[in-house]
């Protein structure tokens, strides 16, 4: 189900802005986890979607120019990005077979920043001290959301993305890993959370 009234406003607003710049709008499942988000929850909140009206130019139904829109069935693209990672040594395996992204090569770069220009709160920046070493593969080789997230906007040419504000931390990670697979830029948004009388 959709969780939550901010989580159904903050599609809306990206269904929006797609549609105002004669784009396209892409619903894909993030179920790096299947046990969690399974297939039946994705095609139930799709349904959701179009029972209000929305028009899905890609959903889990429909999948993208021939590809899978499930994370757990695009393993086989997110391994391209992984190896490139480990070639440019940005990455290490663990004994546990888990895959880490050591971030050193942003550490020493000229650029001493993790920084947008938020399409809603204008310039964010995180210096780059505070980027920690993160995981993209659990050990039993599923990768995790951070790689996938980036893999995925990148494969489906993804230009833009409105979020919660509580999203802005984690996006620091993903602009991390662009920065070292050499990818280009995506505009992020981040709206206010829509919270009850109570801050809930």
């Amino acid at each position: 189900n959709i969780e939550n009234l901010g989580a159904l406003r903050t599609i809306i607003y990206n269904y929006a802005i797609a549609k105002a710049q004669d784009g396209e709008f892409v619903y894909r499942c993030d179920n790096t986890d299947p046990s969690k988000h399974t297939k039946e929850n994705a095609l139930f909140i799709e349904n959701q979607l179009k029972s209000i009206g929305m028009t899905l130019d890609y959903s889990p139904s429909t999948g993208f120019n021939g590809q899978s829109l499930y994370q757990s069935e695009r393993k086989h693209i997110y391994q391209r990005y992984i190896d490139d990672l480990l070639r440019k040594d940005c990455a290490i395996v663990e004994d546990t077979g888990a895959i880490k992204v050591i971030p050193e090569q942003l550490r020493h770069s000229s650029n001493r920043y993790i920084d947008w220009d938020d399409l809603i709160l204008g310039a964010i920046r995180f210096p780059i001290e505070s980027l920690h070493d993160f995981y993209i593969t659990r050990s039993n080789g599923t990768p995790l959301f951070y790689l996938a997230a980036v893999a995925d906007d990148n494969e489906m040419g993804i230009t833009h993305i409105l979020s919660g504000q509580d999203k802005i931390s984690s996006l620091e990670y993903q602009i991390a890993l662009r920065r070292m697979l050499d990818l280009p830029d995506v505009q992020h948004g981040h709206v206010p959370l829509a919270l009850s009388p109570n801050g809930t």
